[in-house]
């Protein structure tokens, strides 16, 4: 029984692993995430601000983080601004609505 449960636990880890290591890799560079708290280091700052332009130095002006389970993709500078909602618009028009910004900040940002 105990080698049953053992190679169950191992699996199931293996499976998580992978699927994240498929996600991640798919994403821009970012800080070290945990499953189901995300990027910790994001959670509870006072000075948002002062966090996104430290990530925006380390990882360059596209970065990513976890918040939870929702990944959250931050997009810095104009030029790379104007590609994302000008040039590929209608790639990015269907977002998601994320409870955050839309019940807690009513929409107006955190800035």
């Amino acid at each position: 029984m105990g080698t049953i449960l053992s190679f169950g636990i191992v699996f199931l880890l293996s499976a998580y692993l992978l699927r994240r290591h498929r996600i991640n890799s798919r994403l821009p560079p970012g800080p070290f995430t945990l499953p189901v708290l995300g990027s910790v280091a994001v959670m509870g700052r006072p000075d948002m601000v002062k966090l996104y332009a430290d990530f925006r130095h380390q990882y360059g002006d596209v970065f990513s983080f976890q918040l939870g389970s929702k990944v959250v993709v931050v997009i810095n500078g104009y030029e790379n601004l104007r590609k994302v909602f000008v040039q590929q618009g209608n790639v990015f028009a269907d977002r998601p609505q994320v409870f955050t910004f839309t019940h807690v900040l009513q929409g107006k940002g955190e800035f």
